[in-house]
C-alpha cells in the first residue's frame, strides 16, 4: 500500500517548480542612503508579484524609490508605506512573465535609514507571485537581515564606518 502511494504522488511532485522570493541582507551606516533588493528565483513563469515588508518599527527610513530591474517587461509596480510596513504590487496588464529565472526584481531605494548600531530583521508578510493562470505559485520565501552600523564624525574633515 505504501509503495502505490509513493508512486501515485511521485510524479506531481516532479510537475511542481521551485518559486521563491525573498530579500537580500543589507548593510548601512545609520543615516545614509541605501537600495534594499527584492529577488524571485522562479522555475516556473511569473506575471506578477506582492508582498509586505516590516522594518522594525525603531528604524526611522524615508523611500526616495522603488523601481523594476532589468527582469521586468512591461510591467508596473506600486507601493504603499503605513508606518513601518511597505506594501508592493507588481503587475503586467498583458500578463507578460518577467525575464529570466533568478535575480533582483525591485530596487527600493531609501534616501535614509537611522537606527542604532545593530542586526534587524526586515520580514516578508503575505507573499504572492502570480503564475499565468493567476494562482499563487510561491513556494517559499527568505526574510532579510538589515545591518546598521554606526559613524565617527569628525566635524568638517569626514565620516568614517565604525
Amino acid at each position: 500500500m505504501k509503495k502505490i502511494f509513493l508512486l501515485l504522488f511521485f510524479p506531481i511532485s516532479l510537475l511542481l517548480g521551485n518559486n521563491e522570493m525573498g530579500i537580500y541582507n543589507m548593510e548601512v551606516v545609520s543615516g545614509d542612503s541605501s537600495v534594499m533588493q527584492v529577488y524571485v528565483n522562479n522555475d516556473d513563469p511569473v506575471v506578477a508579484f506582492q508582498l509586505n515588508i516590516l522594518i522594525p518599527d525603531y528604524i526611522d527610513f524615508s523611500i526616495s524609490s522603488v523601481d523594476l530591474t532589468d527582469r521586468a517587461s512591461d510591467h508596473d509596480i506600486v507601493f504603499t508605506q503605513n508606518g513601518s510596513q511597505i506594501t508592493i504590487l507588481c503587475y503586467s496588464i498583458n500578463s507578460t512573465p518577467l525575464f529570466g529565472n533568478e535575480g533582483s526584481v525591485a530596487d527600493i531605494s531609501f534616501s535614509s535609514i537611522e537606527g542604532d548600531p545593530g542586526v534587524y530583521p526586515i520580514t516578508i508578510i503575505d507573499p504572492i507571485l502570480s503564475g499565468e493562470s493567476f494562482e499563487n505559485i510561491l513556494t517559499g520565501f527568505d526574510n532579510g537581515v538589515l545591518s546598521i552600523t554606526g559613524s565617527t564624525n569628525i566635524p568638517g574633515i569626514l565620516s568614517v564606518p565604525i
